[in-house]
């Protein structure tokens, strides 16, 4: 009885473990890749966003990041429904160069909007590698605003079916 109540417990007490989950997006026109991780501390709620990080696969191997922010620095903002947005005031890191067509010292944001909701959509779909409609949307500090439609793949850290998830190389 004991050991049925101990394996009980312990089953709950991972299946209630968070863990890491995000998005790996692709810009069709661009080709840049957008990656947005979340926190996977249940304190820090599960879904709001750590880290996205902006890359040109085009360019050479150790060269390819863009830029990089965080929740930390308080430049990166999750406002629901699917929708993470990246300030460049105060970034992480800001590469000299372009994304879509604009230098990214001109931009004052980048936003992603993903068509996911995670209060909604089931978990099938969430854990699937179904490709997820997105939209990258460049502003900049003129007031020009670049869109283009981007198309992601969940990204989760240790799933239970290791082939709905990407590697993170």
């Amino acid at each position: 009885m004991k050991i049925a109540l101990f394996t009980l417990i312990s089953t709950l007490a991972l299946a209630s473990t968070a863990k890491a989950d995000g998005f790996v997006c692709t810009a069709d026109a661009s080709g840049a890749v957008i990656r947005v991780y979340n926190h996977v501390s249940a304190s820090e709620g599960t879904r709001s966003p750590a880290i996205l990080v902006v890359s040109d696969p085009s360019l050479a191997a150790g060269q390819q990041t863009l830029a990089t922010f965080s929740s930390d620095r308080q430049n990166l903002q999750y406002g629901g429904n699917g929708l993470y947005t990246a300030l460049l005031q105060n970034a992480d890191y800001v590469k000299t160069g372009t994304l879509a067509g604009m230098r990214l010292r001109n931009l004052t944001s980048i936003s992603l909007a993903v068509v996911f909701n995670y209060s909604t959509d089931s978990t099938t779909l969430a854990d699937s590698v179904a490709e997820i409609p997105a939209t990258l949307r460049l502003q900049a500090r003129d007031g020009t605003i670049v869109q283009e439609e981007a198309t992601c793949t969940r990204y989760l850290k240790n799933p239970k079916n290791p082939k709905s998830s990407l590697s993170t190389n």
